[in-house]
């Protein structure tokens, strides 16, 4: 009992805490020339390691956004279902999305990452999962080489530009300034993109997620699902695109193919498994290959939109697993084709439930459709045939969430409905109404989001676009040396 005011508590400090430190993300500002607030702590002197962290209109919206996440799901736990001690995994998954948000250097960003290898040390297995399986096993072996990948990935940079400009450095500003050859950029860019895509996650190291689901509670698995996107991607538009930006412009269609097919494959595995947290984390799947694809497309629309998807699928994720999970302790399993009629037993919670999915699903005037609108528009730009692939693909995972909808709430009734006392469990759709009520404001009220993440992401865009003005093919220098020698002038 006392954990659970503690936790919420603490929740609750970091979250007003957030909101007095965010002058520039808030609508109410008060001063608009402030653009960012930093902070600077030495730690190594001599190897010029120190803490670097920065708070700009993009980190600030996933802050504030992940810290509400959150709070409902310690609300949820607290007041409806066995906690489980889960309370310390929430809180230590939110550190660790905060310290990514807040890194500018990577010592800050390895160690704020490395913090999930201690979830699965704090909480136990659930005990409706239909067998035993190696979820926290496989959880711990994949994120172990995330981070490995990830700290590889950096020390190769660091060592290559100490090399080519004698500097040692560790900030991500100062880094990207270095020129590094395009051999290293390439292994920089594997290892770094293959470290964050174990996160967020990608096809195909996804391996960790289907058994992960199975086995982990279900406030666990909301706010592991919803920061692991969040994080995977803001990592990916600060660190990736400005550290290898000469070799990602050579190989973006290459990742957005990788996009393509965690969208398809995570589409229909969601449409067709019987698990239902495990059709909801493919569904997750799916929406980390549309963030990629847009991140990809390399102008500010689609970047700008994969940061909105980033951002609003964080409120919508959590509400969905916690209904979920809530109807499988209920029901005492997971399987769909064991539940059936629960909306006349729980119409709140089905309810909320319903705009969830219509959300995750892009449908106007819910939280995702603005970022899932610039994302298609900015892909159109660039990639018309990959835009027209995903706009087919939400079609899939439109009718597998409608149907996972029709299946559990408004099917045939099954013996699992008994379990339900009528009207009488009103306190999960209660806590969830607020994070229901901010979906649908987001729908409609989208410019907050876009005018603050604006000037972070058209630094981005402009560092992309420099780079892409002086790049030039072998093949392009070839052209030139030839128009030159054919337009000299004779003597």
């Amino acid at each position: 009992s006392i954990s659970g005011y503690l936790a919420i508590a603490t929740v609750f400090t970091v979250l007003i805490i957030t909101l007095f430190m965010e002058p520039i993300t808030l609508p109410w500002h008060v001063n608009p020339a402030v653009k960012s607030l930093s902070f600077h702590k030495d730690w190594i002197p001599d190897l010029n390691t120190s803490f670097r962290l920065n708070i700009d209109g993009m980190s600030g919206w996933f802050l504030l956004i992940t810290t509400l996440a959150a709070l409902t799901i310690t609300l949820f736990l607290k007041f409806t279902d066995k906690p489980v001690n889960q309370y310390f995994s929430v809180l230590l998954c939110l550190t660790s999305a905060n310290g990514v948000f807040m890194a500018k250097d990577m010592f800050t960003l390895i160690f704020a990452w490395g913090l999930w290898l201690i979830i699965p040390f704090t909480v136990k297995p659930r005990t409706t999962n239909l067998r035993q399986t190696p979820g926290y096993t496989k959880f711990f072996a994949f994120h172990l080489l995330s981070m490995m990948l990830i700290a590889a990935g950096f020390a190769l940079f660091h060592f290559s530009a100490a090399k080519t400009a004698g500097v040692h450095n560790l900030e991500i500003s100062a880094m990207a300034k270095y020129a590094i050859s395009e051999q290293n950029q390439r292994s920089i860019l594997f290892l770094l993109f293959a470290g964050f895509a174990i996160r967020m996650p990608l096809f195909p190291l996804h391996g960790w997620l289907s058994d992960t689901l199975d086995e982990m509670p279900s406030g666990t698995s909301a706010i592991v699902v919803s920061t692991g996107l969040a994080t995977g991607t803001y990592a990916l538009i600060n660190f990736c695109l400005p550290l290898c930006t000469d070799v990602i412009l050579q190989m973006d269609r290459y990742f957005i193919f990788i996009a393509m097919v965690s969208m398809v494959y995570g589409s229909l595995v969601a449409l067709m498994n019987p698990h239902i947290l495990q059709r909801l984390g493919f569904t997750c799947l799916a929406y980390s290959g549309f963030v990629l694809m847009g991140i990809f497309s390399l102008n500010s629309t689609s970047i700008t939109g994969a940061t909105l998807v980033a951002i609003n699928f964080t409120l919508t994720i959590p509400v969905l697993l916690l209904c979920t999970g809530w109807i499988a302790s209920k029901a005492e399993s997971v399987l769909i084709q064991d539940l059936g009629g629960i909306w006349k037993q729980s119409p709140l919670v089905a309810g909320i439930f319903l705009v969830a999915s219509m959300a995750s699903v892009g449908v106007p005037g819910l939280c995702l459709f603005p970022g899932v609108f610039l994302v298609v528009g900015g892909t159109l730009l660039s990639q018309p045939v990959w835009a027209t692939i995903a706009m087919a693909d939400f079609l899939i995972l439109a009718t597998g969430m409608l149907w996972m909808f029709q299946q559990i709430f408004t099917g045939s009734p099954k013996s699992t409905e008994s379990k339900f006392e009528p009207y009488s469990d009103t306190t999960p759709g209660r806590i969830l109404i607020p994070v229901t009520a901010l979906i649908i404001w987001f729908g409609f009220f989208p410019q907050y989001t876009i005018r603050s993440i604006k000037d972070p992401v058209e630094n981005i865009s402009q560092h992309i676009q420099s780079h892409r003005i002086f790049s030039i093919d072998e093949s392009d220098k070839t052209d030139l040396k030839l128009l030159f020698q054919n337009n000299k002038p004779k003597r």
